[in-house]
């Protein structure tokens, strides 16, 4: 089954037709920065001596999809598990709010299948990603096909923190793992890809 991070299985019954029609749902949110580096390893050595938990390595397989709200994403995992993902992020280098809601799926290719007939199917994102988790943050050390190496830093807020204290927490992040002059990325990887063909 996919990672419990990335999910609480909680969408109700027709959220996917909610936001397909441009309906605004409560969504868990993250402060979110990503960043292109030069030596995975250095950043992975100063991750690893902070870390509360991992290394855990993730297979990912990003589908994308073609939808006027945000973007829509079928995540597949290297054991056969997936989740259709929605998501709201604007395109920024600075550091950035991210509202998302996942669903898991047991059967992905009849999802791909069927939201490719429908709203059409983008880009198809590859990456090797580790993880590690660093108080309430997720670092994402990652490697993607045809793009190079990225940190990606999500700061998971609760109910009752604020933006700017999740932003206060990726800031320090930025700074202990030695990344303040590395490459900001304004947008998703999909972007990237769409851009490079």
């Amino acid at each position: 089954m996919p990672q419990q991070h990335f999910s609480d299985g909680s969408a109700p019954r027709g959220w996917f037709l909610s936001i397909l029609s441009g309906i605004t749902l409560a969504m868990p949110s993250n402060i979110e920065i990503k960043l292109r580096v030069d030596d995975l390893g250095v950043v992975e050595a100063k991750t690893a001596a902070i870390a509360d938990h991992g290394p855990e390595l993730l297979l990912q397989e990003d589908i994308f999809f073609d939808v006027a709200n945000g973007r829509l994403k079928l995540r597949k995992f290297a054991d056969g598990s997936a989740e259709l993902i929605a998501y709201h992020r604007s395109d920024s280098e600075t550091i950035r709010e991210s509202q998302w809601h996942a669903y898991p799926t047991a059967d992905p290719d009849a999802l791909q299948n069927t939201l490719a007939l429908t709203v059409g199917q983008g880009v198809t994102v590859r990456k090797r990603r580790t993880l590690y988790l660093v108080g309430n943050t997720r670092v994402h050390l990652d490697q993607v096909e045809e793009l190079g190496d990225f940190v990606e830093l999500e700061v998971v807020l609760n109910p009752m923190e604020t933006n700017e204290a999740g932003v206060i927490v990726a800031n320090g992040l930025v700074s202990k793992l030695g990344l303040l002059s590395a490459d900001k990325v304004a947008v998703a990887y999909a972007d990237l890809l769409s851009n490079n063909r």
